[in-house]
């Protein structure tokens, strides 16, 4: 059995821009990396304003003059536009404090296990996490979704494996000893475990981890592997702005489980009036004059924050909860450990 793993280290200068590709893979795909640097950071960049908003509106409105409310956010350690983003959250957070007298203390986060310890010791007023470990664990800790991020119509998406348009793969029982990349948390494997009634490394001739999609985008174009399991939404504005290599991509499946893509939690003691307002004030974002610059990006994306609760996020929790019950979580964990060696 082969296990492969994409090479974790990238160029600090383009990690955020072009995605950790394979080595071969960089200089002899022009147009590829092209499409990916047109396509993915524009997304991405207004991925990261919005985030931005979302967080800065959503630190609560203070009770006092003087009161200050936290809010702890996971951002990417090497992105160029990571830069960028205190920046951008000043504009929300001068929004807020003109309009709702509210003071926030801003904190980024560039490591997962950090993030987890915070939200374990309830460091944060609000915090902001798309891994879906640390979803669950802000949960299980007392904070409560809010609000997140929707794109052209939805802010869910749902895991699909794609394959090339002339492979010969028609259903998901000929992905039998196959190749395939899957994103790098938990969840893709439970749901891979689940369609394949067998451990994806047995079921399939080798499994890669992948750190976002465009990535398993060239790796189908490339031939590297046979399939990829990946979210479907994060194609559409590929398909918007730059078809390119994903004309050569077709669907195969999709999960029925739904993932909210970026959350914003906050915690229980937080007033709930306060959480109102703050709501409706980022819902309401697009009309406010210092936020004008931003809004050719939201409307590019059809970007605009909109309500969730805990119940968005029930299809996830069972997820982990049959994982657990099944002992998936233990072969995930074993399936790392030999993929790490």
């Amino acid at each position: 059995m082969e296990f492969r793993q994409e090479p974790i280290s990238c160029d600090r200068k383009s990690a955020g821009i072009v995605p950790c590709l394979l080595p071969q893979t960089l200089g002899r795909h022009q147009k590829i990396l092209k499409f990916i640097e047109s396509s993915r950071a524009r997304f991405a960049a207004a991925l990261l304003i919005l985030v931005c908003s979302a967080t800065n509106i959503h630190a609560a409105e203070t009770k006092s003059k003087d009161a200050v409310y936290t809010f702890g956010m996971l951002t990417d350690t090497v992105s160029e536009l990571s830069a960028s983003l205190f920046e951008l959250n000043k504009v929300s957070v001068k929004i807020i404090t003109a309009r709702d007298n509210i003071n926030i203390e801003m904190k980024r986060i560039n490591s997962k296990d950090t993030m987890r310890k915070e939200i374990k010791a309830g460091t944060y007023d609000f915090v902001s996490a798309v891994d879906n470990d640390l979803v669950l664990e802000a949960m299980e800790r007392g904070y409560e979704p809010f609000t997140t991020l929707s794109i052209y119509g939805s802010s869910e998406a749902a895991y699909c494996i794609f394959v090339r348009k002339e492979s010969e793969i028609r259903d998901v029982g000929q992905l039998k000893n196959k190749s395939i990349t899957i994103p790098d948390v938990a969840a893709p494997y439970y749901v891979l475990r689940g369609l394949a009634g067998e451990p994806p490394e047995d079921y399939f001739s080798a499994v890669r981890r992948i750190r976002e999609s465009g990535s398993a985008v060239i790796s189908l174009n490339l031939k590297e592997d046979d399939a990829a399991l990946i979210f479907r939404e994060d194609l559409v504005p590929f398909e918007k702005m730059n078809p390119g290599p994903v004309k050569s991509i077709r669907q195969l499946w999709c999960s029925d489980v739904k993932f909210q893509r970026i959350p914003v939690f906050h915690k229980k003691t937080v007033p709930r009036e306060v959480v109102r307002k703050i709501l409706s004030r980022l819902i309401n974002l697009g009309k406010e004059p210092d936020f004008k610059p931003y809004l050719p990006l939201m409307k590019q994306f059809k970007g605009k924050m909109v309500p969730i609760s805990r119940k968005d996020y029930e299809p996830l929790a069972k997820l982990y909860k049959d994982a657990e019950n099944n002992g998936w979580d233990r072969e995930y964990r074993h399936w790392l450990s030999m993929v790490n060696e």
